[in-house]
């Protein structure tokens, strides 16, 4: 099961972080000012929610609840790891707008969490073994054993290698 500290972290909803609006401009919207994030176990190890509210403070004078409502489901799907390494896909939904106060710069959001977990996806265990069998693969691959052929041994016994062979001996 993910925490409610990771849930939080995918979404980057820590204290500080800045929210965009959606499209190529990236304007800063708003910032959080702080965010608390709950916890609670529908179906153990396979589904959570995370009912939250987020306390921003608006920053660009032109946001209205339309762009807040559309930043924050812009942020989409996340893939979150629990602390065993198992995945989950988290996603945020029911986004309702329980303060809207442009005079005073302020927000506050709340809306439902969800994790559910991925079997599709492997577990961080899992990656990490697959990545270290691909590096080792590649290591064999660049230690190419030298053909007897290109082997030459003279009549004092000294032992000629082609050129290109002495550079990866050197």
């Amino acid at each position: 099961m993910p925490s409610a500290s990771v849930f939080k972290k995918a979404f980057n909803l820590d204290k500080g972080a800045v929210l965009h609006s959606p499209g190529k401009g990236k304007t800063v919207l708003a910032e959080v000012q702080k965010s608390a994030i709950g916890h609670t176990a529908k179906k153990r190890n396979e589904l959570y929610e995370f009912p939250s509210t987020i306390d921003l403070k608006i920053k660009d004078q032109s946001t209205t609840q339309r762009r807040l409502v559309a930043t924050i489901k812009q942020l989409g799907e996340r893939i979150a790891y629990s602390a065993y390494g198992s995945p989950y896909s988290c996603s945020i939904e029911n986004i309702k707008i329980e303060l809207f106060d442009p005079a005073e710069a302020h927000a506050i959001i709340k809306f439902l969490g969800k994790a559910i977990k991925r079997r599709d996806t492997p577990t961080l265990g899992k990656q990490k073994e697959e990545e270290r069998e691909k590096k080792a693969t590649a290591a064999k691959k660049r230690k190419k054993s030298v053909p007897i052929k290109d082997i030459q041994i003279s009549k004092e016994g000294v032992i000629a290698l082609p050129f290109c062979l002495l550079l990866l001996l050197h």
